[in-house]
């Protein structure tokens, strides 16, 4: 997504999928957080229409590795 943005599929309560997208985390020579647990988030909820078809999206705030 553009170098800057970072988009997630996760798994939450009974595996359910969810799509979440980090705005503007990866600065200038940064990296992808490297996850091997499970991680917590800090996230506000959206919807999000893209080719007529409707999305629940979570807005990633901020992400803490609980490796």
């Amino acid at each position: 997504m553009k170098g800057q943005h970072l988009k997630m599929r996760l798994a939450g309560a009974n595996n359910k999928p969810w799509e979440a997208v980090w705005w503007n985390c990866v600065q200038d020579g940064g990296q992808t957080p490297d996850v091997k647990g499970s991680i917590e988030l800090a996230y506000t909820i959206e919807t999000n229409i893209w080719n007529n078809e409707l999305r629940v999206q979570l807005n990633v705030q901020d992400l803490q590795c609980k490796n």
